[in-house]
């Protein structure tokens, strides 16, 4: 891959090209002109060959990362390495605050992934179930605008799409009215009694074993 010049001085119906107040070929233009040139000679070139080529893995491999329920366990899994760190070693408090608000981090990860993934995936399903181009069942179109079904029987990543914004709006709206307060708040403070209630246990052993040596 080779850098072209982008600037033109030739008569057209569109007049002529912008004018710089450095010419073409003063020395600051061909220098970073080479270093462009420089980092795409060192960028791998990548050829996809074939009716059956990689390029349908990487097809495959987006379609389940647009899933709102993959979406939720990696944001999850990313949230679960990274913020109860951050309460960890918060030395604005005490040790027994810190220790508290990361168990409660944690436990809020925790119930929000697990329920996120339940909601999201159960909507998905359902979305599913009700956007088949191709089923014979009443609720096979359901959720199919008619106006649409032309377009997405043309498309199929665009009916892929579809499903995967459609399902992710349903399941907020669930989450947003009930199992936010029915699951992830109940879940959340269980979860984080029962840590606080281990570690509690955890330091009286280790206060009597220091008694006792």
């Amino acid at each position: 891959m080779n850098i072209q010049s982008n600037y033109s001085y030739n008569i057209s119906m569109q007049g002529k090209g912008l004018k710089t107040n450095k010419p073409e070929g003063s020395s600051w233009k061909k220098f970073k002109r080479k270093i462009k040139q420089k980092v795409l000679d060192i960028l791998p070139e990548k050829t996809f060959k074939g009716e059956n080529s990689e390029t349908d893995k990487y097809t495959d491999v987006n379609t389940v990362l647009s899933r709102p329920d993959v979406n939720r366990l990696i944001m999850g899994s990313t949230a679960i390495l990274t913020q109860p760190w951050i309460d960890r070693y918060n030395h604005r408090v005490d040790e027994e605050t810190r220790k508290v608000s990361m168990y409660r981090t944690i436990s809020k990860i925790i119930a929000g992934t697990a329920v996120g993934i339940l909601v999201r995936g159960s909507c998905y399903k359902l979305v599913d179930r009700m956007t088949q181009l191709n089923g014979n069942k009443k609720s096979s179109k359901a959720l199919l605008p008619k106006a649409w079904i032309e377009k997405f029987e043309r498309n199929p990543k665009q009916l892929k799409n579809y499903k995967s914004a459609l399902s992710t709006c349903m399941a907020l709206i669930i989450m947003g009215f009930c199992t936010n307060f029915l699951l992830d708040a109940p879940l959340t403070l269980w979860l984080t009694n029962k840590f606080t209630d281990k570690n509690k246990n955890r330091n009286k052993q280790n206060g009597k074993e220091v008694l006792n040596g």
